[in-house]
């Protein structure tokens, strides 16, 4: 199991280490959100009972009128987790914004597998952005989880 010490060392040596980390704010013990240089964010919370990083990214809200549409497809992409590396979709109530979330084991950790799945991340929330906006890649198909695969 992680410490939130050596979780809080290897956050720290992201900057450094990458070019395209922009940014690294910390608000509170165990929480912090990552800037990429594509304009991605992601937010992190440590959860050390559970020995992960839960990343989340912010993915927007639907038009109203597409709104059960995408929920549906997220609720498909969600009975699809164990296909597509555990990538869960949420939603902040039933007007509210939609969430990419994925929980990512602290064991074995390194700064260099902690970019790497903060970068892939990043792009799948992208394509779910996207999805969820109705910019043309609203066409996933949940016969497709290879897509979504961290």
């Amino acid at each position: 199991m992680a410490t939130l010490e050596a979780i809080q060392h290897l956050i720290e040596e992201l900057g450094p280490a990458y070019d395209d980390v922009v940014n690294i704010a910390q608000f509170a013990d165990g929480e912090w959100v990552i800037a990429l240089a594509d304009d991605s964010e992601i937010a992190i919370e440590a959860d050390t009972d559970g020995d992960a990083l839960v990343l989340s990214a912010e993915l927007g809200v639907p038009a109203d009128d597409r709104r059960s549409g995408v929920l549906e497809t997220l609720l498909a992409a969600n009975m699809l987790w164990r296909e597509h590396g555990g990538i869960v979709m949420a939603a902040a109530g039933p007007e509210g914004e939609i969430f990419q979330i994925y929980p990512l084991s602290t064991s074995g950790l390194t700064v260099e597998g902690l970019y790497e799945s903060l970068a892939l991340f990043a792009e799948k929330a992208r394509v779910w952005r996207s999805i969820v906006a109705g910019d043309g890649e609203s066409d996933w198909e949940p016969e497709a989880p290879s897509a979504l695969r961290v």
